[in-house]
């Protein structure tokens, strides 16, 4: 007979050993004892999205950059209504914005944070916004055009 919830404890310790083995995460967020990590704790009243609270939760990259680990994504998104929606998400007090050129909505998105920058919602330098590359735009060469057109649709010199 197996026992499928100690199966699935075992195979979490396993990807739990193999993410601290490759620096993904900390040896510090597990208790000594059970080498699991701590229980999700559901954040209180405080919580903010803006980035500039100490309650904001989130995640130190390797490179030292801080990332929102709540992001505002915008995969199917209507069009007509991504652009309006990505400024109340801003307004709302989010910092990151998770966006791909196959979602088909860069160009609204970048009108949306040209207005947002205009209006002085928010400074690109307090946004962390990631995007995607589609399965077809791997190829080394493809790569950077890929990169600029998301970069030039978007209105922003950078991904983060």
């Amino acid at each position: 007979r197996i026992n499928t919830q100690n199966k699935i404890m075992k195979l979490t310790r396993l990807s739990i050993i193999i993410a601290v083995a490759k620096g993904a995460i900390k040896t510090s967020a597990f208790s000594a004892s059970s080498n699991m990590p701590p229980a999700y704790t559901k954040p209180g009243p405080a919580f903010d999205l803006t980035g500039t609270s100490p309650t904001t939760p989130t995640y130190k990259l390797n490179s030292g950059h801080e990332m929102p680990v709540v992001a505002y994504g915008t995969f199917r998104s209507a069009p007509g209504e991504v652009g309006p929606a990505v400024i109340e998400a801003l307004k709302a007090g989010y910092r990151h914005l998770d966006l791909a050129h196959v979602y088909g909505n860069e160009k609204e998105i970048g009108g949306a944070l040209k207005q947002a920058f205009d209006e002085g919602i928010v400074k690109r330098e307090d946004l962390f916004i990631t995007g995607k590359l589609w399965n077809s735009d791997h190829d080394v060469d493809i790569v950077p055009q890929a990169c600029d057109t998301s970069l030039k649709d978007l209105q922003i010199d950078h991904f983060d």
